[in-house]
């Protein structure tokens, strides 16, 4: 299942999936910085109890975690889902689209990138009808 999700084939990573240049891993160090406006761009429409607790929690990624590239695309080989999130101002829909194609069925929450904190039980509905067959 891939929410709101990079679903990268072999030998793609974050730094190339997008045609940036693969760099030389050996090289790679340090950490990727929390992206500009979080809230916004992360938590647009999560209540601001929730986003407050989430926004304290963030905390940098490894610089290897963007360069290092995939050994094995799950979706190959697993029966995979994609939820586009509609209002995600983090990996916009435009820019899941691509990664959804590769998963077997697409399905969309109106929501931000984290309908986790903020549409959860709609979220929940969703993965269970889709990992049950049953309706939402």
């Amino acid at each position: 299942m891939y929410v709101a999700a990079f679903a990268l084939d072999e030998g793609e990573s974050l730094m190339t999936c997008f045609g940036g240049e693969q760099p030389d891993l050996a090289t790679v160090e340090g950490v990727i910085p929390v992206r500009e406006n979080p809230e916004e761009r992360l938590y647009n429409d999560v209540p601001e109890d929730k986003r407050d607790a989430a926004l304290a929690r963030l905390l940098p990624q490894t610089a290897l975690s963007f360069a290092e590239p995939v050994r094995r695309a799950g979706w190959k080989t697993l029966p995979s889902s994609y939820v586009v999130c509609d209002d995600d101002r983090s990996l916009p829909p435009s820019y899941q689209k691509p990664f959804a194609e590769r998963t077997g069925a697409t399905y969309h929450l109106p929501s931000g990138h984290s309908p986790l904190l903020s549409m959860p039980d709609r979220l929940a509905d969703l993965l269970e009808q889709i990992a049950y067959g049953v309706s939402a």
